[in-house]
């Protein structure tokens, strides 16, 4: 299984887009928190994906994610499972 956080598109997706695209377009480097927030991805009309593998912990006979430690931004938690997964 594949667990996975999304940002969703919205006002600071928008924002940090538009400078991606301003960089692309003229062959700048993209400056470290633009790169930081896509995850060094090419920007995605759906969000930034963001692997959560990092924040699971295993107890006992269960997994776990502190919703506390998680990016302040991620606002959907997407659990993938099978030949989904590797994708």
């Amino acid at each position: 299984m594949k667990i996975v956080g999304i940002k969703p598109v919205n006002s600071k997706y928008e924002n940090m887009k538009t400078l991606y695209d301003a960089c692309i377009s003229n062959n700048l480097i993209l400056p470290s928190n633009v790169s930081n927030y896509f995850e060094g991805k090419e920007p995605n009309k759906k969000g930034v994906t963001l692997d959560l593998s990092s924040y699971v912990k295993k107890e006992d006979n269960k997994f776990v994610i502190d919703l506390n430690s998680l990016p302040s931004d991620v606002k959907a938690i997407h659990f993938i499972r099978g030949d989904y997964a590797k994708s």
